[in-house]
């Protein structure tokens, strides 16, 4: 029997770590300042309980144009969040089987980049997720397409039980607190 053209291996996941073997660090006291440029300061600190070679980043991304008093602001940055989860769906189930997560959320003033996982193919998968953010583009239908599932969405939210709800809202409260006390 002849195989079938349209069936074959899937190409080599990029994302794979070549090594999962436990790393030594040195032990810091404090995160280290690995990079101090106009508007950007990024921190460093050896996790050494663990030695377990995963990376947790965390970028916080601010603009003026993320206003979170601004309800047509926040809506937009819900809708930048959801069309990175549904246009990049297939590039992160990838780096997920290659032991790499990512998500984009919204976050009072500012979208949250979170990148977790093993640490060996992190840089050139943020640097390729980077990328790509830059150039999500929408087209008018698939703009509709994205207000229709965020409109479900935020309807979906009225049929949660009760206390789901109040424990949102007190968690929206103290993040929103705590954002302004800061």
């Amino acid at each position: 029997a002849k195989p079938h053209p349209e069936i074959a291996l899937c190409r080599p996941n990029p994302y794979l770590p070549r090594s999962t073997a436990p790393q030594k660090g040195e032990e810091k006291p404090a995160p280290q300042l690995i990079a101090d440029d106009e508007g950007m300061q990024i921190y460093h600190l050896q996790a050494t309980e663990f030695l377990i070679p995963e990376v947790a980043h965390t970028l916080t991304l601010y603009s003026p144009l993320l206003d979170p008093k601004n309800s047509r602001s926040v809506v937009l940055a819900d809708l930048f969040a959801l069309g990175f989860r549904n246009e990049l769906a297939s590039f992160l189930y990838e780096a997920s089987l290659g032991g790499l997560q990512a998500t984009l959320t919204p976050d009072y003033g500012s979208l949250k980049l979170q990148l977790q996982g093993y640490s060996d193919q992190a840089t050139p998968f943020l640097g390729e997720l980077s990328s790509k953010i830059r150039h999500l583009h929408a087209t008018q239908p698939r703009f509709e397409e994205l207000k229709e599932e965020l409109l479900r969405e935020y309807l979906n939210l009225e049929m949660n039980s009760p206390i789901h709800q109040s424990h949102e809202m007190i968690l929206c409260l103290l993040d929103h607190d705590e954002k302004r006390a800061a």
